[in-house]
């Protein structure tokens, strides 16, 4: 099957709009791994929309900060608490 289809009409997955099926799209994804992390950033990306956040700059700055990140922080990060790139300091 190409082309795309509508997705469950739930909440969640009403503002996610129009998801793409068929053997060109899933050869992103590779293999099962592939597939569950694509299942990962495509979450991300949706909870930060869903936050009110831009997503690109919300993961932007996580990815640039979170190895550096205190772990008892780390909650800060999550793109609902987001207030911006660089917007907390981080502790040495």
């Amino acid at each position: 099957m190409t082309g795309a289809s509508k997705c469950p009409t739930t909440p969640p997955n009403a503002q996610l709009g129009l998801w793409p099926f068929g053997r060109k799209s899933y050869l992103i994804a590779g293999a099962d791994e592939g597939g569950r992390r694509a299942a990962i950033i495509y979450t991300l990306i949706e909870t930060a929309r869903l936050s009110d956040v831009d997503p690109e700059a919300w993961l932007g700055d996580v990815i640039s900060r979170i190895a550096d990140y205190p772990n008892t922080k780390i909650d800060e990060l999550l793109p609902w608490k987001w207030s911006g790139p660089g917007s907390q300091a981080i502790a040495a």
